[in-house]
């Protein structure tokens, strides 16, 4: 449950460098891309995890039946900057070769276990396409066609009641899982993605749910927003109640590629999908993140229905067509990161405030004896003593000035105390969560956050910290917490005392918080 608030730290993961087989002619690439690094098989009603009870890769294939073979029309490469944890995949490579190329082999991507036995920086080439390859039936061996029945269909039994229960669920959907209505695979997963990304509008900064609720019905029921990981779990659970095989995965999504063109893949271009098992294809990719329409169509049922001519009640969507929304600048994965929102302060208009008034100084003190009811005037002392003492009520125009001055300006100095103290409040919130991981990103962003001020950035140890924490499945210790928000700290102190006053006084000021 702990996912919300998507704004990992920035840093270029690995590089891509996509080129057009040479032996095919008159192809251009899509600026989309999708690299799948996991693809998890088990909800628990609050995450996502890996069964292990996939089959050993020799033992997917029934063996009776050939991999059917076809050349790629491209060829991918991909390096590292650091040594990866997980295998990184492209989709489509199962079967596709490149027999102009040397060292390119048929590979197959399918396999849940993604997790690198042996880590390594050296870069790695796929010959690949956006549509999968088509095969005969009778390819797969019965086990692991029991596996997907068995794990790719399984949801939680409090999680199916709780939706359906809810209300929520659309008329079609509640005939065809109770049976009144028939539609084929095809069908279900163009109806479902576009429920669900009708859902709710795309919001990176999406709250945490409660840790007492299930993820997908708390995004479905309560949350206004959702994110990536929300759309793709609610979706890749409504496909499995409505009987297709699916699972959940994640990676990245590029929408920059460019045929020849060296890419850098950075940390905010992480994303999350689904795919979905058919027989002829294998696992067939599926993006119901809002404005994800026009980069999906070219991987997912769509453009199965576009080239293979396959029968759907929906007209496919086009990719070229640009009345589909596509919009996946937005989409940023995976971990919770809080980002407190810059203190600032507007001076109160004191022309919008009531006037200060400083009493009425001249008013009944006129310095002339008042008139007795007899008619004479009275004691010939009174009017010395009165117009003394209204010498001494009248106030210096400089008094008065600061005193018209002194409620704007008190307000303004409240309304900065009062941003500031929210301000260190969201921060230490953020410092103070009970997960190790999501306080070690927190620390990360904030001394990233004050040493940008200082055109400064945190040590490498405070780096590679923040990394683990946000990118390993082990996570950090509180040891290793202790050693980052240390090197942190001592980090923006040398950065901080090669800054002139005039530089770190503002900074101290405004930004800096007790840590």
């Amino acid at each position: 449950n702990a996912v919300g608030n998507f704004n990992p730290p920035l840093f270029v993961v690995m590089t891509m460098t996509r080129t057009v087989n040479p032996s095919i002619k008159d192809i251009e690439g899509s600026k989309y891309l999708y690299l799948r690094s996991t693809s998890m098989d088990t909800y628990t009603g609050n995450e996502w995890k890996i069964s292990g009870d996939e089959p050993d890769t020799d033992e997917i294939a029934s063996g009776d039946v050939e991999w059917q073979k076809k050349e790629a029309p491209y060829l991918l490469t991909l390096s590292f900057n650091y040594d990866p944890e997980f295998t990184y995949s492209p989709l489509y490579t199962d079967g596709y070769m490149v027999s102009s190329s040397d060292g390119i082999p048929v590979t197959d991507s399918y396999n849940v276990r993604c997790l690198l036995d042996e880590s390594s920086t050296d870069g790695i080439t796929y010959a690949l396409s956006e549509l999968p390859v088509k095969q005969e039936s009778g390819y797969w061996s019965e086990d692991y066609l029991r596996y997907v029945q068995k794990t790719a269909l399984e949801v939680p039994e409090e999680t199916e009641q709780e939706l359906l229960s809810s209300g929520m669920l659309p008329d079609w959907f509640m005939d065809i899982y109770e049976g009144r209505t028939e539609m084929s695979d095809i069908d279900k997963v163009l109806a479902v993605t576009r429920y669900v990304s009708s859902l709710h509008p795309y919001d990176e900064n999406t709250s945490y749910p409660p840790s007492d609720k299930d993820f997908v019905c708390w995004f479905m029921k309560e949350s206004p927003t959702g994110f990536c990981v929300h759309f793709a779990s609610a979706a890749t659970v409504l496909l499995r109640m409505l009987g297709v095989p699916t699972r959940y995965c994640t990676g990245y999504m590029v929408n920059t590629a460019e045929d020849g063109k060296p890419i850098d893949i950075v940390s905010k271009d992480a994303h999350a999908w689904f795919e979905v098992f058919l027989p002829e294809f294998g696992w067939v990719m599926g993006d119901p993140t809002p404005g994800n329409v026009r980069a999906a169509s070219r991987f997912d049922v769509n453009a199965l229905i576009r080239e293979y001519g396959l029968s759907s009640i929906f007209a496919p969507s086009d990719p070229d067509d640009p009345s589909e929304p596509s919009d996946p600048s937005a989409e940023d994965p995976l971990t919770g990161y809080i980002q407190p929102t810059e203190p600032s302060v507007s001076p109160t208009d004191p022309g919008q405030t009531g006037d200060v008034s400083s009493g009425d100084t001249g008013s009944g003190n006129s310095g002339v004896s008042p008139v007795t009811p007899d008619g004479n005037a009275g004691n010939a002392a009174e009017p010395s003593s009165q117009a003394a003492a209204s010498q001494k009520k009248e106030m210096p125009k400089w008094l008065k000035t600061l005193g018209k001055a002194a409620l704007p300006v008190s307000m303004v100095i409240l309304a900065f105390l009062l941003i500031r103290a929210l301000y260190s409040f969201v921060w230490n919130r953020a410092f103070r969560q009970k997960d190790i991981n999501a306080s070690a990103r927190a620390y990360y962003r904030y001394f990233r956050w004050i040493g940008k001020k200082w055109n400064g950035s945190p040590a490498t140890k405070t780096r590679m910290l923040a990394l683990k924490a946000a990118f390993s499945e082990e996570g950090i210790t509180e040891q290793e917490l202790d050693v980052l928000v240390s090197s942190g700290k001592q980090g923006l102190m040398r950065i901080r005392k090669k800054q002139p006053w005039y530089k770190r006084v503002p900074v101290r000021l405004l930004f800096e918080v007790k840590v």
